[in-house]
């Protein structure tokens, strides 16, 4: 399969392992890294294809040119694989298994465990046709956040049939302690099809953004049980 990265200078750790653990599952797999021009990694990745890009991205993904950018980004990804599917996948996130994704669709994405009918952004499956589709209509409002735009104009947009909104927690939108191993080898029997380490945590009743450092950390806690 194809898949794309969109990444930062504070990717880097948790990037190499997110690449390992897709090589893991789909040994052929086609990787490109969209990395961000003003604040890049230092190194070129492991990946296939790699460019870093200049279009805005609203902090985190956020805003219409970010969202084109990322649609020409997914083309250009199909393009360069010869594939017409993609696979978006979030640098702090571990894919565990092709069988939600591999499943013929227009659009496959995971459903919130907050949110009832809404798409996460960590890990989605788009074609080639849904990706153009999408692009035409971008402009029909004053989309904001990338995961909440691209699969809401791709259900509005397809048949029901053409797409598929699996229901929480088919993928876990959690972080894990740093190092905790037996919380990660419960959330590996779990059945579930992707794990995000990078959602913030619960602080005194307010989301806190989790260090990269502290990601990265509980990645390769997975990582060491992965490939035991």
């Amino acid at each position: 399969m194809t898949y794309a990265i969109f990444t930062y200078a504070t990717d880097s750790a948790c990037l190499d392992l997110c690449i390992r653990q897709v090589r893991r599952v789909d040994p052929h797999a086609f990787i490109a890294v969209f990395d961000d021009e003003n604040h890049p990694l230092p190194s070129r990745p492991d990946c296939e294809h790699y460019r870093r890009t200049a279009w805005p991205r609203g902090g985190n993904l956020v805003g219409i040119p970010c969202i084109i950018g990322m649609l020409s980004a997914y083309i250009e990804a199909m393009d360069a694989a010869g594939t017409d599917s993609i696979v978006k996948l979030d640098a702090d996130t571990l894919l565990l298994t092709l069988d939600g994704l591999a499943a013929p669709a227009g659009a496959i994405g995971y459903e919130s465990h907050e949110t009832p009918l809404y798409a996460v952004g960590p890990c989605y499956c788009l074609h080639r046709k849904t990706v153009r589709l999408i692009a035409d209509h971008i402009y029909s409002r004053p989309w904001q956040h990338e995961d909440y735009t691209i699969f809401h104009l791709a259900m509005a947009l397809l048949p029901k049939e053409k797409w598929r909104l699996y229901p929480a927690p088919s993928g876990l939108i959690a972080g894990i302690g740093a190092g905790n191993e037996k919380e990660a080898a419960s959330l590996l029997s779990a059945g579930l099809h992707f794990i995000h380490c990078g959602e913030p945590e619960q602080h005194l009743g307010k989301r806190r953004r989790r260090l990269r450092a502290d990601i990265a950390q509980a990645m390769l806690t997975f990582d060491r049980l992965l490939s035991a």
